[in-house]
């Protein structure tokens, strides 16, 4: 339809422009989404002794005190998360650090919460399907079939059908009540996203956008995004019920720069804010076996392939 093929080039403007756009309409349950970031709260409110308790001791998924995990060391405030891992839909995290939700790892969910994992499959559930929609409007933007990136995804895409670069990570963030940041600090770091899209629910969107701050209007949250043609960077806080998506490399690289990439970072709140956020972050990844190169379209003799083809795999 026209109004089906005008949100696909708006899709385009917005990602050929940002490489970020809120998404409305989703269709994600309201309550999935207050389901999982309920039980997420109520994760990392757990005391310590009890989180440790669940600690799963495998070269892939440990806990650990302070921030650190499996896959990276622990840094001062400011310091970006290590990158997720390979996945698809058990908490391994703490108070502090990210848990990373996969549906293959039943055994993986903590046993002093045992809401976690109906609450966290129902969502994971409900976020792939938007997936879908995203990746066929993605198709649709730059002039490809509808269903082209359906086979990298969908029941094509490996023994197990579902990507296992598909995760759901639930991201804490501790207050800094009594600790404030150093100047120029950052919750966390610049960098882009090495995947496909990644789709984003805010703290304070929870609930319907209802968490508001006493004038009424949300919180900043903290994400900010770079102008690519300024350098600034700019806050990013979504309309109610919005998810925030952003496209990772892998799209940049099959779109040969047609829809970008960005710079994004975490700020720190304003001094005395001691406000603790969680946020559902889901990382949308091809199956580790496809080979992503510039797609037909979006080259010519004018334009030639920017990027080498790459294996997805690869780029964990």
């Amino acid at each position: 339809t026209e109004q089906a093929l005008d949100v696909c080039r708006q899709w385009r403007e917005a990602f050929g422009r940002w490489g970020f756009a809120h998404v409305v309409g989703h269709g994600v349950p309201d309550e999935h989404i207050e389901e999982c970031y309920a039980a997420a709260e109520r994760f990392f409110a757990l005391p310590m002794e009890d989180k440790l308790s669940d600690c799963v001791r495998a070269a892939a998924h440990q806990w650990a005190r302070d921030g650190a995990t499996a896959r990276g060391i622990t840094r001062p405030r400011d310091s970006r998360p290590s990158p997720p891992p390979k996945g698809s839909g058990a908490a391994d995290g703490h108070s502090g650090a990210p848990a990373r939700v996969h549906h293959s790892d039943a055994d993986l969910f903590p046993r002093s919460l045992p809401e976690l994992k109906p609450a966290t499959h129902r969502y994971f559930g409900s976020v792939q399907r938007l997936l879908q929609a995203i990746m066929e409007i993605t198709a649709v933007s730059v002039g490809m079939p509808r269903s082209y990136f359906a086979r990298f995804w969908g029941a094509d895409a490996g023994a197990g059908g579902t990507s296992p670069h598909n995760i759901l990570r639930l991201a804490h963030y501790r207050s800094q009540a009594g600790m404030p940041p150093r100047a120029n600090q950052l919750r966390y770091g610049e960098h882009t996203d090495f995947q496909g899209y990644t789709l984003l629910w805010q703290d304070h969107n929870a609930n319907g956008g209802s968490q508001t701050a006493p004038d009424g209007v949300p919180p900043k949250g903290g994400l900010q995004v770079r102008d690519p043609q300024t350098g600034a960077f700019l806050d990013a806080p979504p309309p109610p019920k919005a998810f925030t998506v952003n496209a990772g490399d892998l799209i940049q690289c099959w779109t040969n720069d047609v829809l970008l990439s960005n710079t994004h970072r975490v700020a720190n709140p304003p001094a005395g804010d001691g406000t603790a956020r969680v946020c559902l972050v889901f990382f949308a990844g091809p199956h580790p076996d496809t080979i992503v190169e510039c797609l037909p379209t979006c080259t010519d003799r004018e334009r030639p392939p920017r990027h080498a083809p790459v294996k997805a795999g690869a780029t964990t």
